[in-house]
């Protein structure tokens, strides 16, 4: 009697297959390479950033909206002279300037932006921008794009004076400035779970703009699922834009 033969033993994975998902948490931007099935979200997303200072996204929790963001439109932002990073509003001590600028110090020292002026000492939105300074590895001046992520934070976490002044700072970068000046350049883009949807008219006064752009994140098609299981990875993108390049585009080092 023949005696069975072991079972063969599968070809361990290679180490890209074995970490192709980031598991519980949200892709990041060094994770592009593996975020897939969101094309057209992505270029529709771009799109509307290019077009407008203030974009309201909103989906059901768990589709995936800080995904698209930081693995999906941040590296297609940062070839177009564009700073973008998360703030997140959930530290009940810290102002709302106080965080931008956190937020802001942290990004810009995490990509190795030369030389960055980030107002110390300024007390409102407006002066903070206005100060700022971000240069790229290629000295070229970027515009910030500030992205609150988890929105709905400031209803969970925060008091009606907080969102107070969130509204009236906010509000004097969408559309006409009380000012009488221009606004520094910058973007803005809200996001948050679509059950908060509501409880966003408590901006109506102050970001009369605010349910003017906004786009719905919907989950994944059948199609686009299909393609995030299937399609191979992309080689992964450096920050910064192509030099001697009509169109803007990231560098491929594979």
């Amino acid at each position: 009697m023949t005696a069975a033969s072991p079972p063969t033993q599968a070809a361990p994975l290679p180490a890209l297959a074995r970490r192709r998902y980031p598991g519980v948490r949200s892709f990041a931007e060094r994770d592009q390479a593996q975020f897939r099935g969101r094309k057209l979200a992505t270029e529709e997303l771009l799109l509307r950033v290019l077009s407008v200072r203030l974009l309201l996204q909103f989906a059901p929790s768990g589709v995936g909206k800080t995904s698209l963001l930081t693995a999906g439109l941040f590296p297609r932002l940062r070839p177009r002279d564009y700073f973008p990073f998360i703030v997140r509003l959930n530290e009940t001590r810290e102002s709302l300037v106080d965080a931008v600028r956190r937020s802001l110090a942290d990004a810009a020292h995490e990509c190795g932006l030369v030389d960055p002026v980030i107002p110390p000492r300024a007390e409102t939105l407006w002066a903070l921008l206005s100060g700022t300074q971000l240069w790229s590895q290629d000295l070229l001046l970027l515009t910030p794009v500030l992205v609150f992520d988890q929105f709905e934070e400031v209803f969970s976490l925060r008091d009606a004076a907080f969102r107070a002044e969130f509204g009236r700072q906010v509000g004097e970068f969408a559309g006409s400035s009380a000012r009488g000046e221009a606004p520094p350049p910058a973007k803005f883009i809200i996001s948050l779970r679509e059950e908060y949807l509501g409880k966003l008219e408590e901006f109506s006064t102050s970001i009369p703009e605010l349910f003017r752009e906004r786009l719905r994140l919907s989950p994944m098609s059948a199609d686009e699922a299909r393609r995030a299981i299937t399609s191979r990875p992309r080689c992964q993108a450096t920050i910064g834009p192509r030099r001697n390049s009509a169109t803007p585009t990231a560098r491929w080092p594979c």
